[in-house]
């Protein structure tokens, strides 16, 4: 059972830890997100797969959710979306109660397609609060006006490489997709800057809406 890597940040006399999507993770079904509260949400567990391979935009278009441009999101009912990130390269993300794109995750490409889907191994966070633009600005390098809702940037944190997004809920809310072994150090560093780990950090919950 793989576990999330931010699981050792949550402490076992707060949170129950469930599997979810095959992965452990810190769970927190009653949290409430309160525009006044500076918050980091584990969204590790979110399924993400990589579809690659020349055949990979042939297979996806019988979908019908091919995005018009590199890094363009396109939305599926639920929140989840595909991105193409790389020539011939496509990342899925389903939406945190697992219903989007579930005929790509369990798909089988025809025979003779040059396709491959790879599991997405990384960690992604939801970080919100009250003027966080302002309250993050020492780990932040760039202009946040970069970051849109439709688009997945590139930018670096704290020394860290990730991608990100704004959710579709909210510009205060933003979407951080990182490497597995960055997952610690980054996410220590934004609660830092929020005041309080152990206030801050709060688990999984399936039915948000991001």
């Amino acid at each position: 059972m793989k576990e999330s890597p931010l699981l050792p940040l949550y402490s076992d006399s707060k949170f129950t830890k469930k599997e979810t999507f095959g992965m452990t993770i810190a769970s927190d079904e009653k949290f409430t997100m309160d525009a006044s509260t500076s918050f980091v949400m584990d969204l590790s567990a979110i399924s993400k797969i990589l579809v690659v391979g020349k055949d990979a935009k042939r297979w996806l278009e019988e979908f019908s959710v091919i995005p018009n441009t590199l890094f363009a999101c396109s939305f599926a009912k639920n929140g989840g979306y595909i991105c193409q990130v790389m020539a011939d390269q496509y990342l899925i993300v389903s939406d945190p109660s697992g219903q989007d794109y579930r005929e790509i995750f369990n798909g089988i490409p025809s025979e003779g397609l040059e396709v491959l889907i790879l599991p997405y191994e990384c960690a992604e966070i939801l970080l919100g609060g009250p003027d966080i633009w302002r309250t993050i600005a020492g780990l932040v390098m760039f202009n946040p006006s970069l970051l849109s809702e439709t688009i997945l940037t590139s930018v670096r944190i704290a020394t860290v490489d990730v991608y990100a997004k704004l959710s579709k809920m909210s510009s205060q809310h933003i979407r951080i997709i990182m490497s597995a072994p960055d997952a610690h150090f980054l996410t220590i560093s934004i609660c830092e800057c929020l005041g309080n780990k152990d206030d801050a950090l709060v688990g999984f919950d399936p039915t948000i809406k991001i």
